[in-house]
């Protein structure tokens, strides 16, 4: 009889704290989704073996990205060539960039330094130097 009722509050106990996970791991992913109102949206291209950045006024950069700290940005991306991935660890941010496809993510910058763009999916020989530079003041 004892080990009937030990089975059934591990089994309660289990079922518990599973739902209450799922329920915080739903929470953190709609979160992630509901991109801000006040967004700034810059397009990136990727092509080998650099990074293009569009700004909203038309100005582009090639391997170089200023954004403000503490001002939301999405990222859309888009490939010229192979499939590249965009990562800036620091930032929380890695996506593909997929030709013919529009991928987008976003973040919002926290603190003011310099940081690095790579490209994390394997694009040539010259993969190691597709790198740039990302600034936030």
């Amino acid at each position: 009889m004892k080990d009937t009722q030990l089975e059934i509050t591990w089994t309660v106990l289990t079922a518990i704290v599973v739902t209450i996970l799922a329920a915080l791991s739903t929470q953190a992913l709609m979160n992630i989704e509901t991109i801000p109102d006040n967004a700034k949206v810059i397009k990136v291209e990727a092509s080998q073996w650099q990074w293009q950045f569009t700004y909203p006024n038309g100005t582009k950069a090639l391997d170089e990205l200023v954004l403000s700290k503490g001002e939301p940005v999405v990222f859309l991306l888009n490939a010229r060539d192979v499939d590249h991935s965009f990562n800036i660890h620091d930032l929380g941010v890695k996506i593909d960039a997929i030709p013919g496809h529009t991928t987008r993510t976003w973040t919002t910058p926290e603190k003011e330094g310099v940081y690095i763009a790579q490209c994390t999916e394997f694009c040539g020989l010259a993969h190691s130097r597709m790198r740039a530079k990302v600034i936030v003041k």
